[in-house]
């Protein structure tokens, strides 16, 4: 998902079983030559990615998906949401280690949180899958793993030694002024409080990036196997069964019968169902896999019936309606749960809600977004290009913001928000400042370029300019960075 721009090309191979395929950046493009496989050097390959049909200078045909756009930047303002709120709930989550938990505080924000987490992973998951299709479809198995561990692993090692050693001095310094710890404990990093000691060390919020690179190599190792083998016309069957069930307007209520027994089961083994579960590890918890590798499939598929997907713009408003009253039933049952875990058919029917609902709002979430965001919208765009970033360095920046405002007498109705605002507002100035226009960028949505600036200031400049002077600046742009600047102002 992240490292995409919503963009997605035209296929490489039109025969290829699409119900198997991601997207990538705004720069990328595919050679059309007719299903015939480019069998050129590495260089060629690469340069006829941005040409069609072997014609240089030709332009790609290629599909922006704005909604899925403007789905990453929202659904990175929730993620950012959940963890400001979680320093405020009034019941803890097992498994979730926090920096501060600071009082006075409301209910509301315990069932913000709950809300969010049944809802922000299964949307990008799904997103992330429908994207995988488009670009392993454009580039093939070699260059869509170099693509992946140049967008996605790179960023998730470069994150593991750098975010996460501020994360943990965050956290540390929360402990210390909320009295969880003293100087001695924080110093060895051994803890007396059991809860500390066990969740000490872990992705922590990269947990999600560790997932998708899993799922990302078995999908292209996967896919590539199957290539490799068929010998006839393929699995047509499951793709069509798979179509059927996707476009079925009750695909919700269908996936989520297996979801709930997944949730049940991770129930049964840690006491706490996969949506919620955030114990924090550098080891794959193989149901919690399950469950979100179950919303990166549906993805997958829907990236088949991205030709179709106004079918869900029309279901939107009552897939979201109906996740009112089935979020209202699961908070209810979670509010006890915690107090006196439930027994026997109770637990079913936690799941059983807990699936509902996220399916439901993942494919409400989608149909609003095509009903709403159907036209390009740059400040859209700018925010799903940021999303990536905020969401590597936002913990150690907010669990800082925490702390500090622990020291504040106060309630959280006001807490949270400032919380909210300044890491949000720390994290888009880091990257217009630091990210979307330099290296780091480049390394993690492609390059953007600077906007230039407005024609009647460039006469004005150069009125003032000398002869000489003036040519020399226009000698400066080249022709080929005025094509460059065509092609991306035509993007």
């Amino acid at each position: 998902m992240w490292g995409d721009s919503g963009t997605v090309p035209a296929s490489r191979d039109s025969t290829s079983p699409t119900f198997l395929i991601d997207a990538s950046d705004r720069t990328m493009a595919v050679d059309l030559t007719r299903g015939r496989r480019n069998t050129s050097s590495w260089k060629s390959r690469s340069l006829s990615r941005h040409v069609k049909g072997g014609e240089s200078g030709a332009a790609v045909p290629k599909t922006r998906y704005h909604a899925f756009d403007a789905l990453r930047g929202l659904a990175m303002f929730l993620v950012i949401g959940l963890h400001s709120a979680l320093g405020y709930i009034e019941q803890e989550i097992p498994g979730v280690l926090w920096c501060v938990r600071d009082a006075p505080t409301i209910p509301a924000f315990d069932w913000f949180c709950w809300w969010s987490m049944g809802i922000s992973n299964p949307l990008y998951f799904t997103i992330a899958g429908f994207f995988a299709v488009g670009l392993y479809d454009a580039r093939g198995f070699r260059a869509f793993l170099e693509n992946r561990a140049r967008r996605v692993a790179a960023p998730f090692l470069v994150a593991v030694v750098t975010v996460l050693p501020a994360c943990l001095l965050a956290w540390v310094y929360g402990w210390l002024i909320s009295g969880r710890c003293n100087w001695r404990q924080a110093v060895r990093l051994k803890f007396r409080d059991p809860a500390i000691q066990g969740e000490r060390f872990g992705t922590a919020h990269l947990w999600f990036l560790e997932y998708l690179i899993v799922m990302l190599v078995a999908y292209a190792v996967l896919r590539w196997w199957y290539e490799r083998r068929r010998t006839g016309e393929g699995p047509g069957w499951l793709v069509e069964a798979a179509g059927r069930l996707l476009r079925s307007r009750w695909s919700p209520f269908l996936l989520a019968l297996p979801t709930t027994a997944v949730l049940w089961l991770g129930r049964q083994r840690v006491g706490i169902d996969a949506a919620l579960d955030r114990h924090n590890s550098f080891l794959i918890d193989p149901v919690k896999f399950l469950h979100h590798g179950s919303f990166f499939l549906v993805g997958l598929g829907l990236y088949r019936l991205k030709d179709d997907l106004d079918r869900l713009a029309h279901r939107a408003p009552w897939y979201l309606a109906a996740t009112v009253p089935v979020f209202a039933g699961r908070a209810w049952l979670l509010g006890w749960d915690w107090v006196t875990p439930w027994q026997g058919p109770w637990t079913v029917a936690l799941a059983a809600l807990g699936a509902l609902f996220s399916w439901l709002a993942v494919f409400g979430a989608i149909g609003a977004a095509q009903r709403l965001f159907r036209q390009a919208s740059p400040a859209l765009s700018y925010l799903a290009d940021s999303s990536y970033w905020i969401y590597l360095v936002h913990m150690p920046i907010l669990g800082l913001i925490q702390g500090d405002l622990y020291l504040v007498p106060g309630h959280a109705i006001w807490k949270m928000p400032v919380a909210l605002t300044l890491t949000l507002a720390i994290g888009l100035a880091s990257y217009h400042c630091l990210v979307r226009y330099s290296a780091i960028g480049v390394g993690l949505h492609g390059r953007r370029l600077r906007p230039e600036r407005p024609a009647h200031d460039l006469t004005a400049s150069s009125e003032a300019e000398s002869g000489p002077r003036r040519d020399a600046r226009a000698a400066m742009v080249t022709e080929p960075t005025r094509r460059r600047r065509q092609a991306v102002r035509g993007q």
